[in-house]
């Protein structure tokens, strides 16, 4: 199975550095969607003005009550996420957007925090 995502912007760049960087996780055993490249062995497609990626599908199920050991699994999975992303240097970095106001980022002490991909919107005015 498999999911079509599409994508409402013009960023290619954005959306192509975002799939590197799951790529790169795939490769690091972080359990991501795997991407379904196509033909030109690219991981966007435009049809249309409409851009688009394939993802393989992850099934899942709901969450009824949390639990400890829960919380513990996912701590887990985010830390083995964030230790690989201290060492991804992708190409398209720069054009992860940032999420954060000029007003927002003024009352943070983000530079204290380590960068990485997870803190790297908060830079990107740096960059």
């Amino acid at each position: 199975m498999f999911l079509l995502k599409s994508f409402d912007t013009d960023d290619v760049q954005s959306l192509t550095a975002q799939n590197d960087l799951l790529a790169y996780l795939s490769k690091k055993a972080i359990t991501v969607p795997k991407l379904v490249y196509n033909k030109d062995k690219g991981s966007v497609t435009t049809h249309d003005k409409r851009h688009y990626t394939i993802y393989t599908f992850m099934k899942g199920e709901r969450i009824g009550q949390l639990t400890d050991a829960l919380c513990r699994s996912f701590g887990r999975e985010v830390g083995q996420m964030h230790a690989a992303m201290l060492h991804y240097r992708g190409t398209g970095t720069k054009n992860i957007p940032s999420y954060y106001r000029p007003e927002d980022l003024a009352a943070m002490h983000y530079r204290e925090l380590r960068q990485s991909m997870i803190h790297g919107d908060l830079r990107s005015e740096e960059r």
